[in-house]
């Protein structure tokens, strides 16, 4: 299977994977995850790399998609992160089109934007209230992309992208 992260972030559909389908569901769409983990008794979520679907154990509807692993270990000099793994699954287990996410380099807020911009896709930015200094752009589709502030030793401060999310019930507000 081809994902696209455009794509998910345009519409909510990580390759034909959407929030509502079943365990067993991506599971045949993604093929075997890296793991299967158990939170509690009552969520767990599959992991491929670092895309994680969450599911309800008890129903075991995905409620949550999310990569919360693009801005591992920032190095502002070089703009060098380690997110290998966090994009790309050590089994191919489906192709997957990084957009303008780049292996062993991180994102800025401003590069997210123009990427977005000059393929029409709306969004709004707001103050991250989970992350102070930090800032939330959440597109039509309802995926959410957070970005962490870092200041460089030369004092410039570097909105950093750490994640992408989808999860039910959000959309442009």
């Amino acid at each position: 299977m081809h994902v696209s992260i455009k794509e998910f972030i345009r519409t909510g559909y990580f390759g034909t994977v959407t929030i509502g389908m079943t365990r067993a569901e991506v599971i045949q769409a993604l093929g075997t995850p890296d793991n299967d983990h158990h939170f509690s008794s009552d969520a767990a979520g599959l992991y491929y790399a670092w895309y994680e679907f969450f599911y309800d154990r008890a129903t075991e509807k995905v409620h949550g998609i999310q990569n919360d692993h693009l801005a591992a270990f920032p190095c502002l000099q070089n703009k060098r992160v380690s997110n290998k793994h966090a994009l790309l699954p050590d089994d191919t287990q489906f192709e997957i089109d990084l957009w303008f996410l780049k292996p062993g380099f991180y994102t800025t807020h401003d590069e997210v934007l123009e990427h977005l911009n000059a393929t029409a896709i709306s969004y709004i930015v707001k103050p991250d209230p989970y992350n102070e200094g930090g800032l939330l752009l959440q597109t039509e589709s309802g995926v959410t992309m957070d970005f962490v502030s870092y200041v460089s030793k030369k004092g410039k401060t570097v909105m950093v992208l750490n994640g992408m999310r989808l999860f039910e019930g959000y959309g442009l507000k």
